[in-house]
């Protein structure tokens, strides 16, 4: 008899373990699939914030072009009207990537 209470309290012990650590990896895979979603997040963000300065680029160069009669002039300088148009537009690009992906 004594045996026998010695095994069931073994068994339940065991049972007990066995559910605590099924619910331990459950946890841990919820969360590696929360990380995971962050992680695809951030990377969209970078890409849209990286796409915003890349337009900015090209607008800036297509208007150091158009301003220089057709000829591409490197480190072409803006008057601050259009230079502070086309930073404007970027920061609002810019904001509007954070804003999508928070």
């Amino acid at each position: 008899m004594k045996k026998e209470i010695i095994i069931m309290a073994l068994i339940m012990g065991l049972a007990i373990i066995g559910f605590a650590y099924i619910n331990y990896l459950g946890k841990i895979k919820t969360q590696q699939t929360e990380l995971k979603k962050e992680l695809i997040i951030q990377e969209a963000k970078n890409e849209c914030i990286k796409e915003s300065q890349t337009v900015y680029e090209e607008a800036w160069n297509n208007e150091c072009f158009a301003g220089n009669g057709d000829s591409y002039l490197a480190n072409c300088r803006l008057p601050y009207y259009a230079a502070d148009r086309l930073e404007k537009y970027k920061q609002t690009q810019i904001e509007n990537c954070i804003n999508k992906y928070k």
